[in-house]
Order: structure tokens, then sequence, then C-alpha cells
């Protein structure tokens, strides 16, 4: 069932991602000969060969993309004609095929699949392709090609999906400081390789930290309140982590546990809510604290050589909002709406508990296990019998991949 799972998260990622093989040859090394990522996939719609692709595949592919990239990029900057959209634009579109084929096919694995050769190549690779990407956005002769572009974009006759391009693509090269000095530059290419390395170490040690902080529990009695699935699936976690018996909770990302609206233990609703909001905070191993620090230091100095008053102006130009300002007042509006619903909620809550006599006081760990008796008794569906109805192969057989056939024709 897992497995129909991951192949449908796969096959839904736009044919952009893979999964590992074990196409060994006979000393065991991975076999490059054939490198499936270097190819064009013949499969419709250039879906990724899945059966042909191993980790080993990552690393080389990903070099020679970008060395595809930046030949052709220099092409382009080096070209003797004058700048137009065709020769520059358009040239750089589609230039990087390779590169764009594999990084569509290993971030996709990265956020589906906690491997451990994978996460060497993420932690190799990605101050690697910051560096890459500065060498493209900062290189001053294709600079100045498409900044004559745009200076001209009145007068070139463009469609307006063209100039939304050429557009994006200047600004692209401004964020990426190719109008400042060649000593900023250097600070900011730095810079850029610090921070992919260090968001590679936070997601990794979040990764680890959601395995190490699964709550064990010996006795199924204080796991009253799961269903049969639910606690078989806690039993088989507790065997694949290598326990000879017991159950095993594991954490779900990014913050909230679906068991606190389960559990009838409140000793152990407590435990899994504690092992959730302490992630990265517990001053082992995989602490994130001096790694958020970090972030957050270089992010500002980020945005200062570009210009921006903070990091969140950086981003946010790129985004709905635009403005930290919209953000900030879209919060200050909302905040005092949420924390009146909040507390009438809370109210509720505590008098429907007063009414079946249970006096003891709503902690945060009670909040979605006491909605739930909430919504329960004044209704007479059993959101444990409906759960039921939408079995794992049925929702993506019927529901994911019948409305992909609905909507895209997708077969």
């Amino acid at each position: 069932m897992r497995m129909l799972w991951l192949a449908s998260c796969l096959a839904l990622a736009a044919c952009g991602s893979g999964k590992e093989s074990n196409e060994m040859s006979a000393d065991g090394q991975v076999d490059l000969a054939d490198n499936p990522l270097l190819q064009v996939s013949p499969l419709s719609l250039q879906a990724p060969p899945f059966d042909r692709i191993a980790t080993g595949h990552f690393l080389p592919a990903f070099e020679a993309g970008m060395r595809q990239q930046l030949d052709e990029i220099e092409a382009i900057a080096t070209d003797p004609r004058e700048p137009d959209f065709a020769n520059t634009l358009e040239a750089m579109e589609r230039s990087g095929a390779i590169l764009a084929r594999t990084r569509k096919i290993f971030f996709q694995l990265t956020e589906l699949i906690s491997d451990e050769a994978l996460v060497a190549v993420q932690a190799e690779v990605a101050p690697r392709l910051a560096a890459h990407a500065d060498a493209i956005y900062q290189n001053q002769a294709l600079y100045t090609r498409v900044d004559r572009l745009h200076e001209q974009r009145e007068v070139l006759a463009l469609d307006p999906e063209s100039l939304q391009l050429l557009g994006l693509t200047h600004r692209r090269f401004l964020r990426a400081g190719a109008h400042l000095t060649a000593e900023k530059q250097a600070r900011l290419r730095t810079i850029n390789a610090d921070m992919a390395a260090a968001e590679v170490r936070f997601q990794d040690n979040l990764q680890r930290e959601m395995q190490a902080s699964a709550v064990f529990v010996d006795d199924a009695q204080a796991l009253a309140g799961l269903d049969a699935a639910a606690l078989s699936a806690a039993a088989e976690a507790a065997r694949s982590a290598g326990h000879a018996e017991g159950y095993l909770l594991t954490l779900e990302a990014p913050s909230s546990q679906s068991v606190l609206a389960l559990l009838d233990n409140a000793d152990v609703r407590a435990v899994v809510f504690e092992a959730s909001t302490n992630r990265g905070s517990n001053g082992n191993a995989n602490d994130n604290q001096a790694i958020v620090a970090k972030l957050a230091q270089l992010r500002a100095e980020k945005a200062s050589l570009l210009g921006y008053p903070s990091f969140a102006a950086y981003v946010l130009e790129e985004e709905t909002a635009g403005t930290p300002e919209a953000v900030l007042g879209l919060l200050r509006e909302l905040a005092p709406k949420i924390r009146l619903r909040a507390e009438s909620d809370a109210a509720s809550m505590e008098a429907w508990l007063a009414e079946q006599g249970i006096v003891e006081p709503l902690e945060p760990w009670d909040w979605a296990y006491r909605a739930r008796q909430l919504r329960q008794a004044g209704s007479a569906i059993n959101e444990s019998e409906l759960r039921a109805y939408f079995e794992l192969e049925r929702v993506v057989s019927a529901g994911v991949f019948g409305m992909a056939r609905a909507l895209y024709g997708i077969e």
C-alpha cells in the first residue's frame, strides 16, 4: 500500500521525479555508462524511467547538467550578434535541459524519501547549485544583453508573455546581485553557498529528529482510542525501528499530530505533544537552534547587500503580499478574530466537559481530543467508521487518479 502511495506521488509530480533502483555493475558499483538522467525519457510524456534510476546516477547527472548549461550560457553571453529576444531570452530558457530534468526528479525524491545516500548527495550538491545559479545571474556579459533588451522593451513589440519573461529574467539578475561590485558579488556567492549548506543540514536534522522523537509505548491499553488500523501501523513502526514488541507513534510533519485527537490517555497525549513541539531544540546532535541563528544572520546580510531592509522584504517582493507591511497588516487584522474564536471554542469545550463531570483543565494536548468529542456529541456521524470508506488505495485510484483522468485526460 505504501508503495502505491509513493508511486502515485511520483507519477503526479508533473513527470518530474524518479526513484531508486539497484542498477549495479558486476563489481557492485552503479553503472553510469547508460545514465538515464542524461537522456530524454522515451516513455509517455517523458515520464522518468523509475526502474532504471539509481541514487548513484544523480551526482554525475548534476555535474554534467551544470557543465552543459554553463557552456550554453557562455555561448549566449559571447554571441557576437546584437541581443534580441530569440538569441538571448529564448536561448536561456532552452538551456540546462539535463540539469532541469535531474533537479525535478531528485528533489521530488528528497521530499518523499528519507535516505542517507540521497541526503549525502543533497549536502554535496546544494552549495554547488547555489554557485551555479550565481555563475549565470552574475555573468556580466549576459546581464548586459538582458539589461539592454529590458531598456528597449517598449519598442520591441513583444507579446505579453514574452514581455513578462523579460521582466522576470531582468529582475532575477538584480536579485542575484548582477549590479553589485565584484567584491560584494563575491561575498554574496559565499553567503548563498553557506545558506544552501545550512538549509540542507537543517532539513536533515529535522528528519532525524522526527525519527528519534517517535514515542514508544509498550502497553496497548495506553493507546486506547486508536482504531485497529492505527494500532497495527504503530506496531509495524515499532518492529521497523527494531523493537521486538510494543508500539511506536511516529511524528508527522509539519507540526500537528493526528493521534492527539484519538488517544484517550492524557499522559500519552502529553508526551506526543511535547515530542512534537520540542523538535529541533532538544540540545542533541539534531538541535537546529544554532543553524536557525546562522541562517537569520546570513539572510539579513544578503538582504542588506542587495539593498533590502530585511530578508522578508527580499522574499515577499516575489509573493502576492508584496511587502512585510502587507503581511503584518493582515496578521494584525486576523489575530484578534482568531483569538476570539479560540476563546469561544475553549469556553464551549470547558462547558461541555463540566456537563460531563470532567474537572481537568484543558491542556494544549487535550484540544484536538476534546474538540473531536464535542463534535461527535453533536453529530450522528462516527469519524472512525467514516474513515473506512476512504481506504488509501481507493482514495489514490478513484480519487487522485480519477481526478487526473477527468481534468487532464491522463490514463
